[in-house]
């Protein structure tokens, strides 16, 4: 079964890869419980594999044989609007 990566190296290895192609995945946390970050490291590492190997390869290391990369990414939220979000993920992911 093709798989689409998190980009986080320890949660894809411990689910076979990923979430299967085609599924919605659904995060939800508490204030503070990390889900945000998750989400914007996940967001970072697919767009990192697809236009940054080196950094991918230094962050990730190698993608599972089955694992399939996103064609598009899609962030929804109902608490901030797109510019606010691109900020934060920029404040968050640049060094």
């Amino acid at each position: 079964m093709e798989r689409i990566p998190f980009g986080i190296s320890r949660l894809d290895t411990t689910i076979g890869g990923g979430a299967p192609r085609g599924s919605v995945v659904l995060l939800s946390g508490e204030a503070g419980a990390g889900a945000r970050e998750f989400v914007y490291t996940a967001a970072t590492m697919n767009g990192l594999a697809k236009d940054g190997h080196d950094l991918f390869d230094l962050h990730y290391g190698d993608l599972a044989r089955d694992a399939a990369l996103p064609e598009e990414i899609h962030y929804i939220s109902f608490t901030t609007d797109e510019d606010n979000l691109r900020r934060e993920i920029k404040m968050t992911m640049d060094d």
